[in-house]
């Protein structure tokens, strides 16, 4: 009889090593949460999992405050047994049980729900078999976040004993709640700053636009002064439409193919000659950043009007192809025309004057050439400089 009870002694201080084992491992998951989840979906879902290793556990939830409301952001249960209780359920937080928690200020257990219902949740729990629940309360910092919760089909399943690990495992899950806090105001607050910028910049676009009504009013006011405002109407148009793509977006970026359409677009109203745009495959991904969208929607709005200004002094309709090309060590920008040859290669004026001008003063060049009968103003960005890259190197 002795020897039998130092048997049992003995296995009764492993045990207790072992289930302390089974929940600090449990409370390491939970740890291991707080750094890395963003939102609540699933989150949870494998310290539920591991929690009905350690206790008779059937539903695991968390209910916080908001704003008022008792709101259920995780409600997790066994396949075989779906909760009664629905994720994102919101009640009243006074005369709740997160109420009375909250005024309590630690955590309690139901050892029967059906002899114990006090609060309208109880009622939901039990109603999904639940007969049995530990709750504890979430506190950040000092803030009452809400609770965690657990549930069991049997009855008294909690005891005292559960409440020290339950509590640890709080403590966790109360980091993890606060960090997808953060990151979601965080996330409401760049939300709606990106709803201003795109406002902003769907401002500017309409503001130019008046602009524009107003230049080409003067333009057939005053015929002689035709071609210096059409020259500000295209240039105004350039801008108009980055920030026209601005607007329609999230990203701080442009899309290079998407603005030369643009800038085409535009030209082609102001020209009687046909202007192409040859986009391809390779570059459909190329974009800047939206502080150096402007000055190549200008640069390829001069290059245009320059070629179709110069090309054709016969008056003769000829086409104009803008093309955009891309190699491991660069990307080409360039507009050619059918038209006749420059005077030379190194051709000045003012709209390629103002070409140089807008170019980056590192990693990038400007050329004029002939090509078969083609003339060729070409725009060279150097990949390593950063100026263009593609999307998936954000």
């Amino acid at each position: 009889m002795g020897a039998v009870k130092r048997k049992r002694a003995t296995k009764a201080p492993r045990h207790r090593r072992d289930l302390n084992y089974a929940w600090m491992k449990v409370i390491q998951e939970a740890s291991a949460l707080a750094s890395s989840q963003l939102e609540y979906g699933e989150a949870f879902g494998a310290v539920a999992e591991a929690l009905r290793r350690v206790a008779p556990i059937d539903q695991f939830m968390i209910v916080l405050e908001d704003r008022g409301e008792a709101v259920f952001v995780v409600v997790e249960s066994p396949a075989d047994h779906p909760s009664t209780v629905d994720r994102d359920t919101r009640l009243p937080l006074d005369g709740s049980f997160l109420g009375h928690l909250k005024g309590l200020g630690r955590a309690y257990i139901v050892r029967d729900l059906r002899r114990e219902q006090r609060f309208p949740e109880d009622l939901m729990i039990a109603r999904g078999g639940m007969r049995s629940c530990a709750r504890i309360p979430l506190y950040s910092a000092g803030h009452f976040l809400g609770m965690m919760s657990v549930s069991s089909h049997r009855p008294r399943a909690f005891t005292p004993a559960h409440l020290p690990h339950l509590e640890s495992l709080a403590v966790q899950v109360a980091h993890t709640v606060a960090n997808i806090q953060r990151y979601q105001q965080a996330k409401t607050e760049a939300d709606r700053l990106a709803v201003i910028v795109r406002e902003v910049h769907h401002r500017i676009k309409n503001n130019l636009q008046g602009v524009i009504g107003l230049l080409g009013r003067h333009r057939e006011d005053h015929p002689q002064a035709g071609p210096v405002l059409t020259r500000a109407i295209g240039q105004l148009y350039a801008i108009a439409e980055v920030h026209n793509l601005l607007s329609r977006q999230t990203r701080e970026t442009v899309g290079l193919n998407a603005l030369i359409e643009g800038v085409c677009r535009v030209a082609r109203a102001l020209s009687p000659h046909q202007i192409q745009s040859l986009p391809t495959e390779a570059t459909a991904k190329l974009c800047v950043p939206a502080s150096e969208a402007v000055p190549i929607a200008l640069i390829l709005n001069e290059l245009i009007q320059n070629a179709t200004n110069h090309g054709y002094p016969d008056n003769r309709l000829g086409t104009v192809r803008v093309a955009l090309d891309v190699d491991p060590e660069a990307v080409y920008l360039r507009v050619a025309n059918d038209g006749i040859a420059p005077a030379r290669e190194s051709a000045s004026g003012v709209g390629l004057d103002l070409v140089r001008a807008l170019l980056p003063t590192k990693g990038a060049r400007f050329r004029l050439y002939r090509e078969g009968e083609w003339t060729v103003g070409e725009v060279t960005y150097a990949r390593t400089g950063g100026l263009v890259y593609k999307e998936e190197d954000v």
